[in-house]
């Protein structure tokens, strides 16, 4: 078996923006700001081949792990153990 690369994308920021404030598994959504952040990323991977595309149930999670899956043709598989911790 080859070598496996593994790439962690944390989602954008979230609605209200505040600082130093932890939300845990509470479901926010992204601000717009964070909405941008997400699309970045996945043009920044657009051109890394990629096998599959993991999720966080969370929305803010999701989203990100969806605008990088849009464009390797990709489902995401959610996982509740890639949750944040409460």
């Amino acid at each position: 078996m080859g070598l496996m690369k593994l790439y962690l994308v944390r989602h954008g920021a979230v609605v209200p923006p505040a600082k130093n404030a932890y939300y845990g598994d509470m479901d926010v959504p992204l601000s717009p700001e964070g909405e941008v952040e997400a699309r970045r990323a996945g043009e920044f991977l657009a051109n890394v081949a990629l096998d599959a595309v993991y999720s966080s149930p969370l929305a803010r999670a999701k989203y990100g792990a969806e605008k990088v899956a849009e464009f390797h043709q990709l489902e995401i598989t959610t996982r509740a153990n890639l949750r944040e911790i409460s």
